[in-house]
């Protein structure tokens, strides 16, 4: 209930356009993701959901929020800690390597064909002056 509940507040604050509060939840959710994925394994269920479903859609939510906020390196790491725990689980459970979810490429090629749009935004937001 908490990772569904942190993906839920994540995705209305990425619908209402705060980058850094989404950020925040979908950061949330990922780190539950990982520490189920770590403890359990990717194979776990929970509530009807597997683990590595968890953490392939909090993955996806992070990577977006963090390319709209202009945050493209810290994105890509984000991506390869989560090609790096399905490769280790594919390592601790062999047998079932083939249940997991692969990390789409064309996803993140889409993501980063997104964020060249979203890089000239956040240009164009850090040349205006801040007001706080």
């Amino acid at each position: 209930p908490i990772w569904s509940s942190w993906m839920r507040q994540g995705e209305a604050a990425l619908n209402a356009g705060k980058d850094e509060r989404c950020v925040q939840f979908f950061g949330c959710a990922f780190d539950l993701a990982v520490l189920l994925v770590d403890r359990f394994s990717a194979h776990g269920v929970l509530d009807g959901q597997r683990h590595s479903d968890r953490l392939m859609q909090a993955t996806m939510k992070l990577s977006e929020s963090l390319a709209r906020g202009g945050y493209l390196a810290l994105r890509r790491e984000y991506l390869n800690i989560t090609r790096q725990i399905l490769h280790r689980e594919q390592q601790r459970l062999p047998l079932l390597a083939d249940r997991l979810p692969p990390l789409d490429e064309s996803m993140a090629l889409t993501l980063d064909a997104y964020s060249h749009t979203i890089q000239g935004q956040s240009a164009r937001r850090l040349a205006q002056p801040r007001l706080n």
